[in-house]
């Protein structure tokens, strides 16, 4: 077996420990959610929802189990990482469409906009699976656009934590911290299809989600 199918192999294993030191760790943590009414709401009336965050705080999907009723999709990339984290997402309660900006992208932006337009319910990370850090990839104005989905910016907060040393300056928060997955206030539906607005709406996402520079 070679190296590449030893890690093709070994990623979904990979994906199940994580998960299990997630679900174990996330106990330590004082944890609430934050202004999840409004979106929620919304939801209920009938329309789609996009939750938004940076790559740095992935740790927040920790909960996202309390949605899998709702189901809902995130995209993963193709690479046996992505392998990794298919297999923590969807034991996580989320459902997962596979590619990226580098690879297989247009096949999973059609798979997220049919989820989307049927469950009404998404989640994309702006800047990963690479990043740069902190820079809205124009993949999430795109989904907005072809569902009519409403971004909703998340992230979360920690009054104690660890920030790794990694391209996203990944969040960790300590142990037994207060921990808040904090949902802001739905962003107004976007307006108008020409490239100069479409750019003017990934800007002011960018702007309005800055990650922690610690």
């Amino acid at each position: 077996m070679t190296t590449w199918h030893k890690r093709r192999f070994m990623a979904p294993l990979a994906g199940l420990l994580l998960y299990l030191t997630v679900i174990s760790y996330r106990r330590l943590l004082y944890f609430r959610m934050v202004n999840d009414a409004p979106w929620r709401k919304l939801h209920q009336e009938g329309a789609s929802i996009l939750l938004c965050l940076w790559h740095q705080h992935l740790f927040g999907t920790a909960w996202f189990d309390r949605f899998q009723r709702m189901r809902p999709v995130v995209m993963s990339s193709l690479s046996a990482d992505g392998d990794m984290t298919t297999r923590l997402a969807r034991l996580g309660g989320l459902d997962v469409v596979r590619g990226s900006s580098s690879k297989g992208g247009s096949a999973a932006l059609k798979g997220m906009v049919r989820h989307i337009r049927r469950y009404r319910l998404g989640l994309h990370i702006l800047d990963g699976p690479r990043g740069p850090m902190g820079v809205a990839k124009p993949g999430v104005i795109q989904i907005a656009r072809l569902t009519g989905a409403r971004i909703v910016p998340v992230e979360i907060r920690a009054d104690r934590a660890w920030f790794f040393n990694s391209w996203d300056r990944f969040l960790l928060p300590k142990p037994f911290s207060r921990v808040a997955l904090h949902f802001n206030d739905p962003l107004p539906p976007l307006q108008g299809k020409d490239p100069e607005a479409f750019e003017t709406a990934r800007r002011d996402l960018e702007a309005a989600m800055q990650p922690y520079l610690r």
